[in-house]
């Protein structure tokens, strides 16, 4: 299964220097999920080959045009490439009605099954619970309501010790369930524990997504548990206060973010406009948090 995370925007209110508003593509345990839809998204799925008919979900962090403006084109586009496949939307209060206003007042109804769930997280919510995937969304400080969302493998994938298989003279048909955690039964009716023959395991991926957000206490303990964080740098420190003013934080932040909630790796964008090269903004970030990386737009980014 894939763990990895598309760039497909990178900038925040205003396209420029060739970034565009915020949007990711997230392939994670079997699932494919978009996360934010600002302007232009569709377009870049096209050039990075995206496959829109593969999503089943979208998740909406917040109303700013820079992260949902491109959801009308986009579902749209569906329609007209005659998808069949249910779409789910998660989104703050509001982008119900929005989005179906629009779809009324174009004369567009959609032709494919779509669920638009309003939500407006107050502490970390389940959204969505799969067999190998949970996703919850968690609240941002931010100018209007915001919601962050965290994407948990439930269990890694395990290889077992082929000395210990054989050991215990386990049939292969058996091994699917060990893999499951199932604990095996042998012929005398003794319990081995499912453990003793996996070999070393990786820590579950828990990929956290912080679109727009000034520092706040409570945002280290939503992200307890996170080893990939995607963290937005709009600005440098010396622009601190103009961060505050705006709701956004800057790269120093960001990297504090990542060194207190113990992540492994740290991915920051929604870069300003005033940034020609972003470089400045990962070197600082690099100072706190030395494995930081930028969200450059068409790099798939593996999540640890």
């Amino acid at each position: 299964m894939e763990y990895r995370v598309l760039i497909l925007g990178s900038n925040s209110a205003l396209p420029a220097y060739g970034r565009h508003p915020s949007a990711q593509y997230l392939r994670f345990g079997g699932h494919n999920f978009l996360l934010d839809c600002g302007e232009g998204t569709q377009i870049q799925m096209q050039r990075f080959r995206a496959k829109g008919r593969k999503l089943s979900h979208v998740f909406i962090t917040h109303l700013h045009g820079d992260h949902f403006f491109g959801i009308f084109g986009l579902l749209q586009s569906f329609n007209l490439l005659n998808r069949t496949e249910a779409l789910s939307i998660f989104g703050p209060p509001g982008i119900k009605d929005l989005i179906y206003r629009i779809l009324q007042l174009s004369g567009n109804p959609l032709q494919y099954p779509c669920e638009i769930n309003e939500i407006e997280a107050k502490e970390r919510t389940l959204l969505y619970d799969a067999e190998n995937t949970s996703v919850y969304a968690f609240p941002l400080k931010h100018r209007v309501p915001c919601n962050g969302f965290i994407f948990a493998e439930k269990r890694p994938s395990v290889s077992l010790c082929k000395d210990k298989l054989e050991e215990y003279g386990v049939h292969p048909h058996l091994r699917e369930s060990l893999r499951r955690g199932e604990d095996y039964r042998n012929e005398e009716g003794e319990v081995i524990p499912a453990e003793l023959f996996y070999k070393k395991m990786a820590d579950p991926r828990v990929y956290a997504y912080c679109s727009d957000t000034m520092p706040f206490p409570e945002l280290i303990t939503y992200l307890e548990g996170v080893t990939t964080l995607y963290h937005e740098a709009t600005f440098l420190n010396t622009e601190k206060a103009r961060a505050e003013e705006t709701g956004h934080s800057t790269a120093k932040q960001a990297a504090e973010a990542a060194l207190n909630s113990s992540a492994k790796k740290l991915i920051i964008g929604h870069f300003s406009s005033r940034y020609r090269d972003f470089g400045p903004l990962v070197k600082e970030a690099k100072e706190t948090f030395s494995s930081t990386y930028a969200a450059v737009e068409g790099r798939w980014m593996d999540l640890v």
